[in-house]
Parts: C-alpha cells; sequence; structure tokens
C-alpha cells in the first residue's frame, strides 16, 4: 500500500524543482538578452576614451584625503 502523504509531497517537491528550473532558464534568458542588447546599442565601447585621466581623477581623491585646499 502506497502512502497518500509521500505520493502528495513527492508530487510537491518535483512541481517545486519544475518551477525553479523553468524560471531560472527564463531569468537566464532575460539577463542574455538584456546584456546583448545592450552591448550592440552602446556607442561607444571604448572605455578607455570615457574614462578620466588619472590626474583629474587624483585632484578628486586628494582633498578627500586631506591634501592641500
Amino acid at each position: 500500500m502506497v502512502n497518500k502523504k509521500d505520493l502528495k509531497e513527492e508530487r510537491l517537491s518535483m512541481r517545486h524543482s519544475l518551477m525553479v528550473w523553468v524560471s531560472g532558464a527564463i531569468l537566464g534568458w532575460v539577463v542574455a538578452v538584456v546584456s546583448v542588447w545592450t552591448a550592440l546599442n552602446t556607442e561607444d565601447t571604448n572605455i578607455a576614451k570615457n574614462s578620466s585621466p588619472m590626474a583629474e581623477q587624483m585632484e578628486q581623491i586628494m582633498p578627500a584625503a586631506g591634501g592641500k585646499k
């Protein structure tokens, strides 16, 4: 004789596993699509061109570190 409680718990466990797997797959696809879309729609992908020179960065950091005012 099979215990009905065990069958119900096994079915519930399988259902939860399936829901977690499906939601993980959907989330993975969403992340992939958004990252590809972002990569294709960026105007300038060269980060070095957009970053400020080291001297400008040091001028911003030095006052916070107690440098000359």
